[in-house]
């Protein structure tokens, strides 16, 4: 039989993870493990980290994993960022699609109407 066990972290930990998710100078593979980490862990101050990454790295891929985290947490207190960032134009169209699968995952009221309301501005700008 096998147990798990939950450990919680402290903020200045959630911080310390949080930076090292942040910091472009670090390889890929412990940005990512920062990032699980961050999904695991849940919270308002674990996202706002994952939010930033999502909207300041340069990083697609990262970004899109930063995403799809956010998605698999389901916590509202993301959405705001993720309307952000499927609402950007100029955003990478994989990330865009996994900020809108992410909103579809959390799917409030609220995830329901920015998704609607952006299927209809792309379909009208065709």
């Amino acid at each position: 039989m096998t147990t798990t066990t939950t450990r919680t972290l402290t903020s200045k930990q959630i911080d310390s993870v949080g930076s090292l998710l942040k910091d472009d100078r670090q390889p890929m593979g412990a940005r990512f493990r920062a990032l699980f980490t961050l999904k695991n862990v849940a919270g308002k101050a674990a996202i706002d980290h994952i939010c930033e990454a999502l909207v300041k790295d340069e990083s697609a891929l990262l970004k899109h994993e930063c995403a799809y985290c956010l998605g698999q947490m389901q916590d509202s207190h993301a959405i705001a960022t993720l309307e952000t960032v499927l609402a950007n134009t100029s955003e990478h169209p994989m990330v865009r699609h996994e900020a809108g699968e992410a909103l579809g995952a959390i799917g409030t009221d609220q995830c329901l109407n920015i998704l609607l309301v952006n299927f209809f501005c792309f379909y009208f700008s065709l």
